[in-house]
């Protein structure tokens, strides 16, 4: 009977990081459809300069990732409500994920999620688009989480994530700005 009480931990554990990134990916998804659907009034622009606009924003992101280049995002310097908080843990985590999965409400540190936002706003395509990227950028939000949770020892995987991080962000606003050229590419 020792054990009942460690496994009732871990389920509520379990079910509120599901309720997290079930969160996370329903903003990701929200904030990619936005996205998409404002595309529509930019439609009219040429594709060769939205190819032009997606590649430059991934330079730039690239190179600011890596630090040769210094300049500010936009970005909402407000943390999400504490209320959230105040809820049941399930709600709670929901929201707070969703909050965190729009990237619209509080601050998102690395330049590839805004390279994405140029890549959905000028890339057009399908709507299995938005919701991919959103689905994508909801799982990022959630990666953090899911590394402490599963985390034998917290203090060394947060050392190992950034040792990896150094190469990680560059890597994936390249990956961003590459996947927007692909997405405007002539068929």
């Amino acid at each position: 009977m020792l054990g009942a009480p460690v496994w009732l931990v871990y389920t509520r554990r379990r079910n509120i990081f599901i309720a997290f990134a079930g969160g996370s990916i329903l903003g990701g998804i929200t904030s990619g459809l936005v996205l998409w659907l404002g595309g529509a009034l930019l439609a009219w622009i040429p594709t060769v300069v939205a190819a032009t606009a997606i590649a430059a924003a991934g330079v730039l992101a690239v190179l600011r990732d890596v630090d040769l280049l210094d300049f500010p995002l936009p970005e909402n310097r407000r943390q999400i409500p504490r209320q959230i908080f105040s809820q049941p843990p399930l709600r709670a985590s929901l929201k707070f994920g969703f909050e965190l999965g729009t990237g619209a409400r509080t601050y998102v540190s690395a330049t590839a999620p805004y390279v994405l936002a140029i890549a959905l706003l000028l890339g057009g395509g399908s709507l299995g688009l938005p919701l991919f990227a959103g689905v994508g950028f909801g799982l990022g939000r959630t990666s953090m989480l899911a590394q402490r949770f599963w985390a034998s020892n917290a203090e060394e995987s947060e050392r190992r994530l950034l040792r990896s991080i150094r190469w990680l962000v560059p890597a994936s606003g390249a990956a961003v700005a590459v996947s927007g050229l692909v997405l405007v590419a002539p068929r």
